[in-house]
């Protein structure tokens, strides 16, 4: 797989040393080296809340995409607000290139 680039998510394309991801809603694409990457998370909002009333509120929040590289700095991405097992698939060939354990997001 060279490129993910389906409707609603962020772009990620794949390189020897790099992926490189695009946001929805931005012109250009993000560079990240694979040793540099040390934490990679998928997760919804309504999943960090408790109680009822406010996890409602949350439904229609989109899914976020966090990028965490070794130098402390995160950076987010928006996905849809449904979780989606291929763009999670995505997700974990960037762990494994980065060299970490796989996650069950889902």
């Amino acid at each position: 797989m060279k490129e993910f680039n389906q409707e609603g998510f962020p772009i990620i394309r794949f390189h020897d040393d790099y992926f490189e991801i695009k946001a929805i809603d931005y012109w250009e694409f993000r560079s990240f080296r694979y040793d540099e990457v040390v934490d990679l998370d998928y997760y919804h909002t309504s999943k960090n809340w408790i109680g009822l009333s406010i996890y409602f509120l949350t439904l229609y929040e989109p899914y976020t995409v966090k990028i965490k590289k070794n130098n402390g700095v995160d950076w987010k991405y928006s996905a849809p607000n449904e979780y989606s097992k291929e763009f999670a698939s995505v997700l974990n060939e960037v762990l494994n290139r980065c060299g970490m354990k796989e996650k069950n997001w889902g």
